[in-house]
């Protein structure tokens, strides 16, 4: 991939125009998610399989859509997200890896969240970690490519204030 100092080697090229369809979307969705087992650090990555009125997972709706006004619930197809779909697998594979700012945070009283950000590429996973009869488990919250600086400094804030 050209700019190797910018993308890393792992990090799979972005879908194509073609490639941009809902029912293909999900066909990699689900050879990804489904299919494939993630793991991260040893422990299963799950994503959110509760369906939306089109009938596709929550958690693929989350990785291709964003919210048209944030809050309101109701989302929009983004291509910019789309086309970075593999980068969602790809990452949490690569968690490890130096291009990689991996951390906890708890988001409100109970909820711990593991943060997966390819600053370099302004891509971020977020995954919920559950712990229940000292098995760990990971589900997919939602992955995004970032455009707007206040969630780059969002994200910023929270990596500073990870859990120790």
């Amino acid at each position: 991939m050209p700019g190797e100092d910018i993308y890393p080697a792992w990090v799979p090229d972005r879908l194509q125009e073609s490639d941009l369809q809902i029912e293909k979307l999900y066909e990699f969705f689900q050879k990804c998610f489904i299919k494939e087992k993630l793991k991260l650090d040893g422990h299963n990555v799950y994503c959110v399989e509760t369906v939306d009125e089109n009938g596709y997972a929550m958690s693929f709706n989350h990785i291709i859509t964003k919210e048209k006004i944030r809050g309101a619930g109701e989302r929009l197809f983004d291509k910019q997200r789309a086309s970075r779909l593999l980068w969602c697998p790809a990452i949490i594979k690569n968690a490890n890896k130096r291009e990689v700012k991996s951390w906890f945070y708890r988001e409100g009283k109970k909820s711990i969240r593991r943060y997966l950000w390819l600053e370099k590429l302004n891509y971020v996973v977020i995954l919920q970690k559950k712990t229940k009869s000292n098995l760990t488990v990971y589900y997919l919250v939602t992955a995004f490519y970032i455009t707007g600086s206040s969630t780059k400094r969002n994200l910023q804030r929270k990596y500073e204030n990870k859990l120790k």
